[in-house]
């Protein structure tokens, strides 16, 4: 009897169309440790992306279905009305939406790993249909992107709700994790050490996959949202990365003036300007449906119900809200040489708001306090809602 760590699983993939020779087929290894971590290695980026989904579906399908329902907004269909909030906020930041027109325009070869990726949790389905089937929703190439997307949100969205709050309910106490960087001549051995313990929840997005990945020049060893081939913390062949909560304010609120007749308005130096309308329809678990209404001016979204008495509601605004490219970064990410290389695609800032700490194996460290920052006006308090009928802010 052989043991886990000898375990091994040789897949040949036919990915036919990411091919350009359909005759030809791309081939990965995956084998598994002694704690069952999967080691995925291939001479093709798309093959060991298949290679990479499939391990995850085999590992964590039911967390897969459960993350792309997140990130989608249709948790409700599967845990009924508590999830009706979340939903809504999802839809609101078009994360329901945004990553199928930002794929079809992508770099081909992040448009193709994608495909790739889904294409290996769906060949493991496909194996096992009955498997988390209660929870089961039909795959796009573009929903990891979503995934990866629905978790750094969280950030700016929490900070929103945060501002929301000031002056009423008491604002949470801050949260962070750990990390450290050690230069060479503060080391036993002479080498740049670096250590990463984030304080994790043990659901939702933030439960972390495992996996060792090398396929082509592409090197990504370390921990994965669940349901994206996204390395969140961990390791290229050169440089490392780890991450703590307590980034800058990236999100802001502003307090508007509003009506809706005879169509929806809000106001804005002096003037009266149109509100684009949609309406979202959530399906409920063991429900009817509920269909709400969602609001966006120029400077973002309506994010809490308008009072209607008063004519007034809250708009979120931050960066990320419009921003897609987040696949890309960490792409380019795993295939830097060193932290110089690094901070230079951290600059992309699609990126969400965090302590970054980085080492590679020159013995070079660094450490950036990251996230897209608002540029704003002095003169007010941007840690709660501000006026936002008027240019100044």
């Amino acid at each position: 009897m052989k043991s886990p760590n000898h375990t091994r699983h040789s897949l040949q993939l036919l990915l036919l169309t990411l091919l350009a020779c359909p005759a030809q087929a791309q081939q990965a290894t995956l084998y598994r440790d002694t704690w069952g971590v999967p080691h995925i290695y291939s001479n093709s980026e798309p093959a060991g992306m298949y290679a990479l989904g499939y391990a995850q579906a085999q590992d964590r399908l039911r967390d897969i279905y459960l993350a792309v329902r997140t990130a989608v907004g249709r948790m409700s269909e599967v845990q009924g009305k508590d999830m009706l909030q979340q939903d809504y906020i999802m839809r609101l930041t078009r994360n329901d939406t945004i990553h199928e027109e930002y794929l079809a325009k992508a770099p081909e070869q992040l448009r193709v790993n994608a495909t790739a990726f889904v294409a290996g949790i769906q060949a493991y389905i496909d194996q096992h249909p009955d498997e988390a089937a209660d929870v089961a929703i039909d795959l796009r190439p573009w929903h990891p992107l979503a995934v990866g997307r629905a978790m750094i949100l969280r950030w700016p969205i929490g900070t929103v709700m945060d501002d929301l709050k000031k002056g009423s309910d008491p604002v949470k106490p801050p949260m962070g994790s750990n990390q450290w960087a050690g230069s060479p001549n503060r080391s036993a051995d002479g080498s740049a050490i670096l250590m990463s313990d984030p304080h994790l929840t043990w659901e939702g997005l933030a439960v972390l996959y495992e996996a060792r990945f090398h396929a082509g020049d592409l090197h990504m060893n370390g921990y994965y949202l669940i349901g994206s081939a996204m390395l969140g913390i961990g390791h290229n062949q050169n440089v490392g990365w780890a991450l703590t909560t307590g980034g800058p304010d990236t999100s802001d609120v502003y307090k508007i003036k509003f009506r809706l007749g005879p169509q929806p308005e809000y106001q804005y130096d002096d003037q009266w300007k149109p509100i684009k309308m949609e309406s979202f329809k959530i399906q409920v678990k063991d429900g009817k449906p509920v269909v709400r209404p969602a609001f966006y001016t120029h400077l973002g979204p309506v994010i809490s119900e308008p009072d209607m008495a008063a004519g007034t509601a809250f708009v979120a605004a931050s960066p990320y809200f419009d921003q897609t490219g987040l696949y890309e970064q960490f792409y380019n990410m795993c295939k830097v040489k060193d932290v110089y290389e690094f901070n230079k695609i951290l600059g992309e800032h699609q990126y969400n708001e965090q302590n970054v700490m980085s080492a590679d194996v020159k013995g070079n460290i660094s450490y950036v306090r990251n996230g897209a920052t608002p540029i704003r006006p002095e003169g007010y308090d941007w840690s709660r809602p501000v006026d936002g009928t008027t240019s100044k802010t």
